[in-house]
């Protein structure tokens, strides 16, 4: 959630011409809707985290339950928003980079290296929030990742929009294929498993792994279960560093999405560089190869009977270059209609919730937390299927469109923002002083 409110007149490539979705206040509205989208869209995948253990990812029928409308929910959600929220938000980080710097150097040349302090000062505090929001809240937590492959994007910045976009694209692709060759023995085992045909050593792996799911799952729900320090407690005696060991997977797809929004900035996508008509083709391409994508892995659950030993992982270490694929659809769908969208009083509700995508992304994780754990109304004990979890996740949407636009009226920021923002300003106030 990089500060992508800027709107620099010049980027690394040169002159941009004027922004046609560009606010009167300078604000980039493609960006805010984009975020607001992202962040409405976050929920619905995370519901499953929030509600049930790690086996429920993935998983409409984790616990033997599910009924057709929860296998048509999650079918949905699979398809249209499992991983490309993720991937659209890390997009636009990226973008927010090189805005971010572009805006504070003198020249508006984000490689100047004039605003690597102030971005290095932000990217600290946003660990800070990080690693906060996962000791006290939930392990699903993104902001340590953005701030760690942030860091690192930083040393890219003086890189061409071309060059950029190419490293992103192929980081993506190549990291993509090692993923699915390293899953791909489990998936022939399980295979096998599923139409009886596996060998021994097949069986005993496949065994060894869903029972350590099981007894993973029991834990969840007991710590789940359990009070808001006991949580607190049980991660720091446990996993104190889990959101750095976890960097070991999730930055080599966090970096690579980022230097591609980052190109994508440089290059003036944002900021009318694209023609129309090319970013619709970008865009309706892009969705349909994600879209292609997300539904051969979705057969094949269907095809395994959603075995328990594929659904935590699968979409995660088989659908990178779909993902990509379609976040790049969407956002280049997003730039291309912003302009019509923001003279609608609902576009402009999903401007406000992006606007405020910090704040209420850690809202989400507090009320659902609030909702689902034990220091709340403790709901993880109901069995609400998948189709039932949704209707939480569109009520936490309803909320987000419904309070960000007139928050934004009263006090011109969110909470979190302006507190980060303040946060990050100490360090250059001291330095003035001095």
């Amino acid at each position: 959630m990089a500060d992508i409110s800027a709107s620099p007149c010049t980027t690394l490539a040169g002159a941009v011409p004027p922004d046609p979705a560009a606010s009167s206040s300078g604000r980039i509205d493609a960006l805010d809707l984009a975020r607001g989208i992202a962040v409405l869209g976050i929920v619905v995948i995370n519901m499953e985290g929030f509600a049930g253990p790690f086996a429920a990812v993935g998983n409409p029928d984790w616990n033997g339950h599910a009924g057709v409308a929860d296998f048509v929910s999650f079918s949905v959600a699979a398809l249209f928003f499992e991983g490309k929220m993720r991937a659209l938000f890390t997009l636009l980080f990226g973008a927010g980079i090189v805005f971010f710097a572009a805006r504070r150097s003198p020249g508006g040349d984000a490689g100047d290296g004039a605003a690597l302090a102030p971005q290095l000062r932000r990217l600290g505090w946003l660990a800070v929030f990080g690693y906060l929001h996962y000791l006290v809240l939930w392990r699903g937590d993104i902001l340590f990742l953005y701030a760690v492959a942030g860091t690192c994007a930083l040393a890219f910045l003086r890189l061409s929009a071309l060059r950029l976009i190419v490293a992103g694209l192929l980081s993506t692709l190549i990291f993509g294929a090692y993923c699915t060759w390293g899953v791909g023995p489990i998936m022939i085992a399980i295979d096998a498993a599923v139409h009886g045909h596996a060998n021994a050593e097949q069986i005993a792996s496949l065994s060894d792994y869903t029972d350590g799911l099981s007894i993973e799952s029991a834990a969840d729900r007991a710590l789940f279960s359990s009070g808001m320090a006991a949580q607190i407690g049980h991660r720091l005696a446990s996993d104190p560093f889990y959101p750095l060991l976890s960097l070991k997977i999730s930055v080599f797809e966090t970096l690579p999405l980022m230097l591609l929004g980052m190109g994508l900035a440089k290059g003036g996508f944002f900021t009318g560089a694209v023609s129309r008509s090319e970013l619709a083709r970008i865009g309706w391409a892009g969705c349909l190869l994600g879209l292609v994508w997300a539904a051969l892995s979705l057969a094949w659950l269907f095809h395994v009977g959603f075995s328990r030993a594929a659904t935590p992982w699968l979409f995660y270490y088989t659908g990178l270059p779909g993902r990509m694929a379609m976040a790049l659809g969407y956002l280049a769908i997003v730039v291309r209609y912003a302009p019509a969208w923001m003279e609608t009083a609902l576009g402009r509700r999903f401007a406000a919730a992006g606007r405020m995508a910090f704040t209420n992304y850690i809202a989400t994780s507090l009320v659902m937390t609030f909702v689902f754990h034990g220091w709340g109304l403790g709901l993880i004990d109901r069995d609400f299927g998948h189709a039932g979890l949704m209707v939480f996740a569109g009520a936490m949407g309803a909320a987000m469109l419904a309070w960000s636009a007139p928050w934004l009226r009263r006090f011109g920021s969110g909470p979190l923002e302006l507190a980060w923002r303040r946060l990050a300003l100490i360090g250059a106030t001291r330095r003035k002083r001095d």
